[in-house]
């Protein structure tokens, strides 16, 4: 962990403790957290969580540059990738992965979630019909079109609220509102994705989302769309100087070197 964040070994061991026992078990070893499991059951993520999550979202979320102009392909190589991830949070990282391809390729924003949500190279629905994230998604859209910024965001919380707040439909859906409704402001974008609350039963306000994992997956993918030039620069260097401050963390630096080892 310290070659890619260095002073922060151990933050960095803790956060990816969670794929030990799935990692042990695709190389036929058993883990120490999960005493008695053989590798064949960790591998199937009945230990630990067992649950769509945002794993993949977050773990590959440069996927898809990799694919410019090859939707399909880049559906395929992220599907693969997510090993971690169970149920629809594969098709999530996949179609994600697709929209970044397609951006990379020039294509319009609302063009793009299009061509997105129409995706399923694997076949993946069957005889329940389309996938899960692409059956849902397209209604949502429609019911959040026309709304802005803080009225956005705010339907958006009011119309996921019966997800949990790690759910990786909820996550990419809030992802795709944000683009579809700021096509040509990213910052805007950014901040629509930044602003979701957790709802108790009644619809009553708790505390803010995941809000982090919301922005930085809209961010994966808004970002494809219309790169990093787009963004106020004196918003960009407020967030590089805040990380520098706060966590000693030099983000343009750490961009940097996994820029220079996607390239390999």
């Amino acid at each position: 962990p310290g070659d890619f964040f260095e002073g922060f070994d151990e933050l960095a061991r803790g956060q990816f403790e969670i794929w030990e026992g799935v990692s042990r078990g695709f190389i036929g070893d058993v883990s120490p957290c999960y005493p008695g499991v053989p590798p064949e059951a960790l591998t199937t993520r009945s230990v630990g969580l067992n649950y769509p999550t945002m794993a993949g979202l977050l773990a590959l979320p440069s996927v898809g540059l990799l694919f410019a102009g090859d939707a399909e392909g880049a559906y395929r190589a992220a599907y693969g990738a997510a090993f971690f991830d169970v149920g629809y949070a594969r098709e999530a990282t996949a179609l994600m992965a697709a929209g970044q391809a397609l951006a990379l390729n020039g294509i319009e924003a609302r063009a793009l979630i299009e061509e997105m949500l129409a995706l399923d190279p694997l076949c993946l629905g069957g005889y329940f019909g389309r996938p899960y994230i692409t059956e849902q998604m397209p209604s949502l859209l429609e019911k959040v079109e026309g709304k802005q910024g803080p009225e956005l965001a705010g339907l958006l919380t009011l119309e996921l609220r019966h997800l949990s707040v790690f759910d990786p439909y909820r996550a990419l859906a809030i992802a795709c509102a944000a683009l579809q409704a700021h096509p040509a402001d990213p910052w805007a974008a950014l901040q629509v994705a930044a602003n979701h609350g957790d709802l108790d039963e009644d619809g009553n306000w708790r505390r803010y989302a995941d809000i982090d994992c919301y922005a930085g997956i809209a961010g994966a993918l808004i970002g494809a769309q219309c790169g990093v030039s787009a963004l106020p620069p004196t918003c960009v260097e407020q967030v590089l100087t805040a990380n520098r401050a706060v966590y000693g963390l030099d983000l343009e630096q750490t961009t940097t070197r996994y820029a220079a080892l996607a390239r390999y």
